[in-house]
């Protein structure tokens, strides 16, 4: 359950985290009581925290918001895709405000992976329709069918290769299917 406000994300990381891998995920938020949350709240005490290949899709209000500086408290995204469907586009990092990936990506050096800009800031083209989806179980075929991306999605096969960065990833996503070896779609399938 995530709370309700900007310091509560669809992924919350706060606390005294460590070593932890997020990848493959999908978060789909609309506001809550009015109230922007975003998609990936990062906090000040965790490290060693990588962020990879996730779909962070928000209906308005900041798709991340941190406290404090990212690089400082050892995160590192790389490969996800930050969607807001009525814009503007905002990361807001260490009491900045960002209105483009490009330049989150110049001002922090996140996004990057061996010099070479990566991640994304696109529709994700999920099958949908997924605001106000209902489900008690996250295997119901109404969620794994609506959560996956379309066949001609941008995002399909564009995920980092996980492996290649020291990452051990499921050999089975989220459907149950094979992880396809080398780059996986982006967000969970």
């Amino acid at each position: 359950v995530r709370g309700d406000g900007p310091q509560y994300g669809g992924i919350t990381v706060f606390g005294f985290v460590r070593e932890t891998q997020i990848y493959q995920n999908t978060v789909v938020l609309d506001p809550v009581s009015g109230t922007p949350s975003p998609a990936l709240a990062l906090g000040a005490e965790a490290r060693n925290v990588t962020v990879r290949n996730n779909i962070f899709s928000i209906q308005s209000g900041p798709v991340v918001t941190v406290l404090g500086s990212i690089a400082s408290k050892g995160f590192l995204l790389q490969g996800n895709d930050y969607y807001d469907v009525q814009g503007p586009w905002t990361v807001v990092s260490s009491g900045s405000a960002y209105y483009s990936l490009s330049a989150w990506r110049s001002a922090t050096s996140e996004e990057m992976e061996n010099g070479q800009p990566v991640g994304f800031a696109m529709n994700p083209d999920l099958a949908g329709p997924v605001i106000g989806l209902h489900a008690k179980h996250p295997d119901s075929g109404t969620v794994i069918g609506d959560f996956a991306l379309t066949s001609g999605s941008p995002l399909a096969g564009a995920g980092l290769d996980l492996a290649s960065l020291g990452m051990t990833p499921a050999a089975d996503n989220f459907a149950g299917k094979p992880e396809p070896a080398g780059h996986p779609d982006v967000g969970a399938e």
